[in-house]
Formats: structure tokens, sequence, C-alpha cells
């Protein structure tokens, strides 16, 4: 078994819409891509992306993956149920690359959509029953 570090950043970073996170990455390693080349010499091997919204747009998440698989990183999905509280609102968008043939598993964050009143168990094992 190897180690398995990853890190977890915001969507909107990848396309600069983070302003405050494309204006420190520009800073401190001069571009994007350097700055994933960064994390993978640091010994990071994943990075979630969070978070993909029930409506994200397949191809958009397969661009993500293609800039971190061009980078040598894995992807991890930090997914985002909708209001039906479906697994396949995460799913969806991800269409586009569930059918690679990977190295490592996808792994995929889910957290259960619930009421308040709704204890936090009940709520997983709902939505995994869905």
């Amino acid at each position: 078994m190897h180690n398995f570090i990853g890190i977890s950043l915001p969507a909107k970073i990848f396309s600069g819409k983070d302003e405050n996170g494309a204006e420190y990455i520009d800073k401190s390693f001069g571009s994007f891509s350097e700055f994933l080349s960064s994390l993978k010499s640091y010994g990071v091997n994943s990075v979630e992306i969070r978070a993909i919204e029930s409506r994200g747009k397949p191809d958009y998440v397969k661009s993500l993956f293609d800039i971190l698989e061009n980078a040598g990183l894995d992807l991890t999905i930090h997914g985002t149920l909708g209001k039906a509280g479906k697994k396949e609102d995460v799913l969806s968008p991800l269409s586009e690359i569930l059918t690679y043939e990977r190295k490592e598993p996808l792994i995929v964050t889910i957290h259960a959509l619930r009421d308040k009143k709704e204890p936090i168990k009940k709520a997983a094992e709902r939505v995994l029953k869905e």
C-alpha cells in the first residue's frame, strides 16, 4: 500500500474565477500548471474538486479531469446532491469520466441531504438506498 495525500480545491479556481486563490497561485507559483506540478512534488496524489453541482456539465468536469491527469494527479470529486437528494444528481455530471480506465478508483464524497431534524445516519442510508 502506498501513501495517499490529497488536497481540496474549489472548482472555480481552475478557471481563475476564485480571484484570491488565483492571485495567490500566480504570485507564488507563476501559473496554475506550476502550482499543480508543485503539489505533485510535495507528494500530493489527488485533488478533490469541490463542489460539483448536480447541474454541472459533464464536459466541464471532463476538462478538470484532463487538467489533473496532465499534471499526473488523480481526481477526487466532492459532489452535491440536488433538492431531490438522489445519487444520480452526483453521478450525472461525472458521465464523461466514469468510462475511463483509471489506475486508482474514483473517490466521490457525497454529503447526505437532510432536514436538520433527520439524523445523519438515517439521511445517508436513505441516499444510498435511492
